[in-house]
């Protein structure tokens, strides 16, 4: 059956964990932000936001990240979305939003997508989520690398997102909560795909 690329939306998507141990990481909020071709979000697709419980034994023995980004255990165990039912409400908001598979905008990529497998399953995150992600991160060391490698300071001194707001002169009111940072990461990664290639680079055009 061939592809239908209008159903392949790329999205801003970030998760928040109980636990920074990526071994141990288990989402407790998810949120997925779907775009236009400039990475502006979409007015057309409402975003996805969920608290979710990961379940007692998880939120137990997670502690520092839950106190980063100032989510509550209790309100988690209260009002958060059972992880087993995350996997069919993920399913149920992409076919409302006319999305077949989220090609996903994120930063730190490696770190989300494992956090994703835990949390709906690794089948079910190939079916839904395109393979190669478009990442924020990568995209700056990326460019640290070109300038450096054509003897210039790197741009950036640090890769996290709050450094690469500042840097852009984004506020960063309300980091650390998902769908605040898929805002971010689309923010930057527009500013990152704005930046000036190293003096002494020859750019791809032809006369």
């Amino acid at each position: 059956m061939p592809i239908d690329y209008t159903k392949r939306v790329v999205c801003a998507l970030d998760t928040e964990t109980q636990e920074v141990d990526l071994l141990k990481a288990e989402a407790v909020e998810l949120a997925i932000v779907p775009l236009l071709n400039n990475y502006d979000p979409d007015p057309k697709r409402s975003p996805l936001e969920l608290l979710i419980n990961p379940g007692l034994q998880a939120l137990d023995e997670g502690s520092e990240a839950l106190a980063f980004n100032k989510i509550g255990r209790d309100h988690l165990l209260k009002d958060g979305l059972p992880k087993e039912e995350v996997r069919g409400y993920l399913k149920g908001w992409m076919v409302s939003n006319n999305i077949d598979v989220i090609v996903p905008l994120a930063h730190n990529w490696v770190f989300d997508r494992i956090v994703m497998c835990r949390l709906i399953g690794t089948k079910a995150t190939e079916e839904l989520i395109f393979r190669r992600a478009k990442d924020s991160h990568s995209l700056a060391v990326s460019i640290n690398d070109r300038y450096v490698f054509h003897g210039q300071k790197a741009p950036f001194t640090q890769t996290r997102l709050s450094f690469l707001a500042e840097f852009f002169g984004i506020d960063p009111e309300g980091a650390h909560r998902a769908k605040f940072d898929c805002l971010m990461t689309a923010k930057i990664y527009q500013e990152l795909m704005k930046f000036p290639m190293p003096s002494g680079e020859e750019n791809d055009e032809t006369v």
